[in-house]
């Protein structure tokens, strides 16, 4: 079956959990974002009335597994989300759960208490840890600064809508988040998705060329773009199956397709680190080995500062220090080969780094100010994980004064025990 278990969230009595509860959708939503991830694009009766070939989901081979935590209304309480949730990590092995889309921010009956967000945020991040890709809406609220729970988790993959020419659509909402990171982390076609609609009336059902409904609905939003993106994190993981939850989004993020409209630099509030590339992300997950790894040395000095547009409009944020003429030190582990390094905040390509364990910044040619980069370590297997490294390029040594006080714009020079780990965000850790 497609559908190979159902959880009623919102059933206290005649839902027993184990997941054999018969699905079904009073509402609509939930069928058109399942159809975005895994329709089949098969109908019973063939081709469409007009001659059309059906659409089909993103990963039309995947198997669905349903967990209903809104009402017909499309409304929902936090204690039916958080069952939901939890009922996902139990059965997560149960049902080979790999990928999770949560097209729901906004639609609390009532303002969620400080614990209850927290708790909300907690498993969203515990899902991750159990091995779930989980993708979550941004929201439709248009403003900076209305990515809320539980699209403010740290470890979820967030995402925002643009129009098919991959323009951000009007109502995406963006970053930061009201801790301070940055959100969205992807964005995805959400306006003018066709999809599945569910079997019941006043879906605003579309039309063959003779006027008879043809079992699809279209629908716009971030609800959208979010089940697109979790069918992509159900190709990449077949692609590869050693990928865990967040290479998954760091190949979705590096991958991506740099796009800006207020702050141009990425990762950013509106794009978060760009548009979705499936093809060049199936590509980085074929080639992924996890058997290396590469980690900057934890010796590396850091500075801390008043944030600007040029870190993605924090108010506060921290960076790695080096000297233009100075280099940066790596470890790495398993048979690497060489490191690599790329920039990120413009449209760059990976360079070849003679050495396993360190990067001459003079030799980047990345000038003083401040950058981000990636550095991943490369075998004759394939690549590694890349690490995020925020970066501050001071003037040569030379030019420096004795005085430390004299740094530009009052950057405070500190020793940091913080070892650089694979997290795609890592400046917002």
């Amino acid at each position: 079956p497609k559908v190979v278990a159902f959880y009623d969230a919102l059933d206290d009595s005649g839902d027993d959990g184990s997941g054999e509860t018969t699905a079904y959708d009073d509402h609509g939503h939930g069928s058109h974002c399942a159809g975005i991830t895994a329709g089949t694009g098969v109908v019973d009766e063939g081709p469409l009335g007009d001659g059309s070939t059906p659409w089909r989901g993103v990963a039309p081979g995947a198997t669905l597994v349903g967990v209903k935590v809104l009402d017909g209304g499309g409304s929902g309480s936090f204690e039916e989300v958080m069952r939901g949730m939890e009922w996902t990590i139990d059965n997560q092995e149960k049902y080979n759960i790999r990928s999770a889309s949560m097209s729901l921010g906004g639609v609390w009956l009532v303002e969620l208490t400080q614990e209850q967000e927290e708790r909300v945020t907690t498993l969203a991040n515990e899902m991750v840890a159990h091995g779930i890709s989980l993708m979550i809406a941004a929201g439709n609220s248009a403003a900076y600064g209305t990515i809320g729970t539980p699209g403010a988790a740290k470890d979820v993959i967030t995402v925002g809508a643009t129009e098919d020419s991959r323009q951000l659509a009007f109502y995406s909402s963006k970053g930061p988040t009201h801790e301070g990171q940055i959100k969205p982390n992807v964005a995805a076609i959400g306006s003018a998705v066709h999809s599945v609609q569910a079997e019941f009336t006043g879906d605003n059902p579309t039309y063959d060329s003779n006027g008879s409904p043809n079992g699809y609905t279209s629908k716009s939003g971030t609800s959208m773009a979010t089940p697109m993106v979790a069918g992509m994190a159900v190709l990449l993981h077949q692609a590869n199956p050693d990928l865990q939850p967040l290479m998954i989004r760091s190949i979705l993020e590096t991958t991506a397709e740099y796009r800006w409209l207020s702050h141009p630099v990425r990762p950013n509030n509106d794009y978060g680190w760009g548009f979705v590339e499936m093809d060049m992300a199936l590509e980085e997950a074929i080639k992924y080995d996890a058997s290396i790894s590469v980690e900057l040395d934890p010796e590396t000095p850091m500075i801390y500062y008043d944030g600007n547009e040029t870190d993605g409009g924090n108010d506060t944020a921290s960076r790695y220090f080096a000297h233009e003429n100075g280099d940066l030190f790596f470890s790495t582990v398993g048979a690497v080969s060489h490191i690599e390094w790329r920039n990120i905040l413009i449209e760059d390509t990976w360079h070849v780094v003679d050495s396993l364990t360190e990067i001459d910044v003079m030799d980047t040619d990345l000038g003083t100010g401040n950058h981000t980069i990636w550095v991943r370590a490369v075998s004759s297997e394939g690549i590694s994980a890349p690490i995020t490294i925020p970066l501050n390029v001071g003037d040569p040594i030379s030019k420096k004064k004795e005085d430390s006080s004299s740094f530009s714009f009052g950057f405070v020079i500190l020793a940091s025990s913080m070892v650089a780990l694979f997290r795609s965000n890592k400046r917002q850790s």
